[in-house]
């Protein structure tokens, strides 16, 4: 066993991250005195008490501290001799092969250091042949770049000279500030441009974030031919309540919703607008559709000539490309009056963010807000979507053909309480092919129909519960509900008030009218009902 320190292949520096409960910290490499081992915590020395053990050890030891460091406190423990020679061999004197080892152990030792601070130095690669690395003076390097000529050696640069920075970028790199660098670049910077009425994008506002309020409002570009080629900016609506117009010149206007932002760019000789955001709803919002006195390029945040929208499908498609309901209802709003389109929610026809799209009229005087539809559906919705599609507070009648309400290939429509059936051509209610249509509320019948509830290809309609007020005694000229082909009309536990005339239910090849034994003549009519082909009327 030797009797002298052993230094073996490792480097005399280890490092930890203290986790506030942890003391001690062990280092694998030997020191000859406590005193040869530095101790850091984070980037300065240790200035707490700690001791270090194992000295003399060639396997090393530990540093304990009287306080554990804090946690997430960078530890340092690197060995750093003093650089001077202890010993001194005497002509003639003793050759003690301890005091020899000793001495070679440091020496060892020393070259370790060297070489750990040589690892974390920047250094030329040894495939290299000799070229000069020495630092220009002091004189000529204070406040200056450090950059390398041509052959590889250091030079003192004030960014325009010795390396190689263009012509164009030489602005930059002298810039005073880092805003200045980014005007000159034509970057995109955080500069807050408010408006808060109709404004005229200037060349000058390149780069900065236009911060609009107090919609609506229209923000125009002029030809872009006018602006930078490397024109860009942001638009962002801080609006709570309306949108804001953005209208480049030559290209598409667009909405701007609350809380949407968009980047708009001169693209060669036209300008561009990324598509923003959705709009991410935290409350109900309504639409309005005017058919008499709105406009499509509204945008429909308000009732009346300046804000409602003229259409259905343009309320419809807003709301399914701009906004997430992130859970909220979203409703489309008409105004009293006899509205001649159809309401049409084809299967390409979806939002994001669940939530509820309800169509609404008058729901205190449903007769005030007529859909009065010829050869069309007053309301059709086809396929299912991300939330409930609702109806209130409407009349609706066809003539020519078509149903009221139909509901078709997986949708599920909610009618919701105050609303009226007038006379259709077809029933009042159709579900169909995977479909279902729910009464959510008590409803009136003013008008006859081939048929008031009909369900049929593996469809349903719930009525249960509810309270349906006739008047006019309406006629049905098939069955007041028929049900086929495997569908369910359920309407136990209703209650009508009034009367009508035709056959009460036809029900066929396995379609099941429930009514929880109420009997045959609890549906309206004044002719009996009748099943067929495996029909149920229970």
């Amino acid at each position: 066993m030797p009797d002298h320190i052993v230094i073996g292949d490792i480097r005399p520096r280890i490092q930890y991250v203290a986790d506030g409960t942890q003391d001690t910290f062990t280092y694998p490499f030997p020191i000859f005195a406590a005193a040869d081992l530095k101790v850091y915590l984070g980037d300065a020395p240790a200035a707490v008490t700690f001791t270090v053990h194992g000295a003399g050890q060639s396997a090393g030891g530990d540093v304990t501290f009287d306080a554990a460091p804090a946690a997430g406190t960078r530890v340092t423990l690197v060995r750093a001799l003093a650089i001077a020679r202890t010993t001194d061999f005497q002509e003639g004197g003793a050759f003690r092969a301890k005091t020899l080892n000793d001495e070679l152990d440091r020496q060892t030792a020393f070259i370790q250091e060297v070489g750990e601070r040589i690892e974390r130095a920047i250094v030329a690669a040894p495939t290299e042949s000799a070229a000069p690395l020495v630092l220009p003076p002091p004189a000529q390097r204070a406040n200056a770049l450090l950059g390398f000529d041509a052959a590889g050696a250091p030079v003192a640069s004030g960014g325009t000279g010795g390396i190689a920075i263009s012509a164009a970028m030489t602005p930059v790199v002298q810039a005073a500030t880092a805003g200045a660098a980014r005007a000159l670049m034509g970057a995109l910077g955080n500069e807050r441009l408010a408006k808060s009425a109709a404004y005229t994008v200037a060349n000058g506002d390149k780069g900065k974030t236009i911060a609009c309020g107090n919609g609506p409002w229209t923000l125009t570009f002029g030809a872009a031919a006018g602006y930078d080629a490397d024109f860009a900016l942001f638009a962002v609506n801080e609006s709570a309540a309306r949108a804001i117009k953005l209208a480049p010149a030559g290209g598409a206007e667009i909405w701007l919703y609350p809380g949407q932002t968009a980047l708009v760019l001169r693209q060669n000789a036209a300008w561009r607008i990324l598509h923003p955001e959705r709009w991410r709803l935290a409350a109900g919002v309504t639409v309005h559709v005017d058919p008499a006195n709105g406009n499509n390029a509204n945008d429909g945040l308000a009732a009346g000539a300046g804000g409602a929208l003229a259409t259905f499908a343009a309320a419809r498609d807003l709301v399914c490309r701009n906004f997430d309901f992130a859970g909220q209802t979203v409703t489309i709003k008409y105004p009293d009056g006899t509205h001649t389109v159809p309401i049409v929610f084809g299967v390409a026809s979806n939002w994001v963010g669940g939530g509820q799209l309800r169509i609404e009229g008058n729901s205190a005087t449903p007769a005030n807000c007529v859909l009065s539809v010829t050869n069309a559906h007053g309301i059709e919705v086809t396929g299912a979507k991300s939330g409930r599609v609702a109806v209130r507070g409407l009349k609706v009648t066809t003539t020519g053909v078509g149903h009221g309400l139909l509901a078709v290939h997986g949708a599920k429509l909610f009618v919701e309480g105050d609303f009226e059936f007038g006379a259709c051509a077809y029933s009042h209610c159709s579900s169909q092919f995977g479909a279902s249509v729910s009464m959510d509320g008590n409803y009136r019948i003013s008008g006859g129909a081939t048929i008031h509830l009909e369900a049929d290809l593996n469809s349903s309609i719930n009525s249960a519960g509810r309270t349906v007020t006739l008047t006019n005694t309406p006629n049905f000229t098939n069955s007041f509900a028929r049900a086929l082909q495997l569908s369910l009309i359920y309407c136990a536990a209703m209650t009508f008030s009034g009367a009508a005339t035709g056959a009460r239910y036809y029900a066929g090849t396995n379609g099941v009218i429930e009514t929880q034994g109420a009997g045959a003549t609890y549906l309206p009519g004044n002719a009996a009902g009748s099943v067929a082909s495996g029909g149920q009327y229970a």
